[in-house]
This record gives C-alpha cells, structure tokens and sequence, in this order.
C-alpha cells in the first residue's frame, strides 16, 4: 500500500493464511487491514488502544526485528516498556534456520521462499515452508491441446500469488478428498506459440470433470525447463518421459 510498485507477489491468500494458523492451533484469528488510519497510529498508542483493550493478552510474541506503530518507531523496547503497565510480558521468537536441499543453511523469510519459488527451487521452498508449496485456483477451459495429445489438462485460473518459475514440476491435485500425483505445467506452451503464461496440472490415471471446481496444487519437485520441440511427436515423447518421473517422485 506504501509503495506498490515495489510489492513483492504474494506467495499465499488471506483465506490459506487463516487455515494455516487455525491447523497450527489458533483459536481466533483476527486480520488487521493495512489502511493509512492503521499506520498512522503512535506505537503506545497501538499498544494501549488495540492491543490492551480490544485483546486483553497475557503475552505478545513477536520476531526480533519487529517494527510497529507510526513510522515503524515501536519495537521489542517499546513493548517491554509497557509490560507492567498493561499486565502482559513479550516474547521474542529468534529466527528460523533451515538446511536447503543444496546444502546451505539460511534464515527462513518469507523473502527466501519466493525467491526460492520463482527459481522453482521447491524441494528447498517445501524445506523452508515445512510443507510444499501449494497454489488454489478454479478450472476453467484451456484450448484442449494436451487432450489432443492424448494427455488432458485442468488449466487452473488463480487469485493474484506467485507462481513457481516456468517449467514442468511434479506434485499433487487435491480432488474428491485425495492427493492425485500430477504433472504441472508453468509457461508460455513455447511448441504452440503460446502468449499467456499458462499453469496445468495433467492428474495421473484420473477422470472425471474438474471444470468450475476449486482446486488445490501441490508443486513438490522441479523436473525440467519449458522448451520448443520441433514437432508434437516429440512432445508427446517427452510428456511420456515427464510422467514416468512425476511417478517415480510422487510414490
């Protein structure tokens, strides 16, 4: 909202958020919306007027570096000042480290993890996370060339988030209360010409109809880049090939 042209994408929903916290044990989940009223207001001030009145807590568990309040001035300081005052006490979490897949160790930020997506590094992303990547989005009609090839797509339509870099990954399609290993497509369809950046999911030995419906990807693993082939026979082969490693990864 301050300066959007530097926005990150997002790399999750407000919805997912909320089901991630309440799985995590969250009873109650209340979302501040960022507004100039909300950042305009004195980090005691904040304190007092929001969180003392309106959540009465025992305990304010935040990040070492965290930063609140009308010009950012409030910090872990500004909270252990009003402790006895307000009857709560502060906790500071210390950052994460996680060992990556290519045997690095970093601090776990939601920075590192899209740019971990946008490399489509997603067995270091399901490191950092704690679980895989996962996108939600409805199913909408593509231009049917995977079931001209004999291999059907669900072209998935999503909100506003980040999507892995271009490439085929292999991961799962939740559908009918089960995990379908799938093979996913990130592009521009480079053998057809394609403009629009596209993202499929062919589920293995699955049918049924998924158009209109809400699905949920699960991007695991990284198998190839996006490439031209100079005809569709050579596409298939290489689907072929894709498929027969999306089974070995998904088992």
């Amino acid at each position: 909202m301050l300066r959007p042209e530097l926005a990150p994408g997002d790399s999750s929903t407000p919805p997912r958020n909320i089901e991630a916290l309440a799985s995590a044990g969250a009873d109650c989940v209340v979302v501040a919306a960022s507004t100039p009223e909300l950042f305009a207001i004195e980090a005691a001030a904040f304190i007092r007027d929001v969180l003392v009145a309106r959540f009465q807590p025992q305990a304010i568990v935040e990040g070492r570096n965290f930063r609140f309040g009308h010009n950012r001035a409030g910090d872990i300081a500004t909270l252990r000042d009003h402790e006895s005052a307000c009857g709560y006490r502060t906790v500071v979490v210390e950052p994460v480290q996680q060992e990556l897949a290519d045997g690095t160790t970093e601090r776990i930020s939601s920075s590192l993890v899209r740019r971990l997506v946008s490399a489509g590094e997603m067995t270091s992303v399901t490191a950092a996370l704690g679980r895989p990547y996962i996108l939600t989005g409805t199913v909408v009609p593509g231009a049917a060339r995977g079931r001209d090839l004999g291999f059907p797509t669900a072209n998935i339509r999503t909100p506003a988030v980040l999507l892995p870099g271009d490439g085929v990954y292999a991961g799962f399609v939740d559908t009918d209360n089960r995990a379908v290993p799938a093979a996913i497509s990130i592009g521009h369809t480079p053998t057809f010409a394609g403009d629009a950046r596209q993202f499929e999911a062919h589920l293995l030995d699955f049918s049924g109809d998924l158009y209109a419906r809400s699905v949920a990807v699960h991007v695991t693993h990284w198998i190839r880049a996006q490439q031209r082939f100079g005809s569709p026979e050579k596409l298939i082969a290489q689907i072929q090939s894709d498929i027969a490693r999306v089974r070995e990864l998904t088992k």
